[in-house]
């Protein structure tokens, strides 16, 4: 059984694009950096979601993630 996909059902590129471009525009003038929580609430992303963009961005050597802190 196969089931038909839709080209609908993805996101345009386009999205893509803006996204990082967001995450990049909220870093950019910060050398301290902000929390994935933060940059969610500036672009109206989730926190998981702005996850998966820094990773896919430093992934592609856009940008690097340098501080991990303990809770």
């Amino acid at each position: 059984m196969t089931v038909p996909v839709s080209r609908s059902a993805c996101p345009p590129i386009e999205l893509w694009a803006d996204l990082d471009r967001d995450v990049l525009d909220c870093l950019s003038g910060r050398p301290e950096g902000l929390s994935p929580a933060e940059i969610g609430h500036k672009i109206g992303v989730s926190e998981d979601g702005v996850r998966s963009i820094v990773a896919m961005l430093a992934e592609n050597g856009k940008i690097r993630i340098r501080t991990v802190v303990a809770a």
